[in-house]
């Protein structure tokens, strides 16, 4: 009696491999999606707790904006120092401040697609870029606070909504 063990052939293994690499080609894209969508639920979240401290900023300072100094000048340098440091009731920075700090460290915008600038604030009055290069963007004029990504939707309209799918993917117009 013959035995019928044998090796496996080249069609074996190459049908292995065509079989492993459309597998791969339908989990990736999932798995990418899932991982941008956690990136931006993250930036999403952080923004809308980043609002609820600046408004909790404005109860205790008599609606005063971070973005002002004490005198009540623009002084958007020293707005994150406000929010994690301690301050008077006039917004001066002082470490004998009775209010404050509303932050530990300033958040990182994780889905801003440069990773040294995911701390940085831009200012501005219009609606935010959306564009990656600063990790938030602060509306001086309506005191909103927005993540500022990429694809991100809502910054018209008042909403911290990021968005739902990675920029990285290409989507049927």
């Amino acid at each position: 009696m013959r035995s019928l063990a044998r090796g496996l052939t080249t069609v074996d293994i190459l049908i292995v491999i065509a079989a492993s690499g459309i597998l791969l080609l339908l989990t990736v894209p999932r798995f990418v999606d899932a991982m941008w969508g956690a990136r931006t639920w993250t930036a999403t979240t952080d923004a809308e707790t980043l609002q609820k401290v600046i408004d909790l900023y404005k109860a205790q300072h008599g609606e005063r904006d971070p973005y002002l100094n004490h005198r009540g000048e623009p002084d958007p340098d020293r707005f994150v120092a406000r929010l994690t440091g301690r301050t008077d009731r006039t917004g001066r920075i002082t470490a004998r401040g009775d209010l404050g700090p509303y932050l530990e460290q300033w958040p990182a915008n994780i889905a801003c697609t440069a990773a040294s600038r995911q701390t940085i604030v831009a200012f501005g009055t219009g609606p935010a870029p959306c564009d990656g290069r600063t990790g938030w963007y602060y509306n001086t004029r309506t005191g909103k606070i927005y993540a500022n990504t990429p694809g991100a939707a809502g910054a018209e309209d008042g909403s911290t909504q990021a968005p739902r799918r990675s920029p990285h993917r290409k989507t049927a117009e």
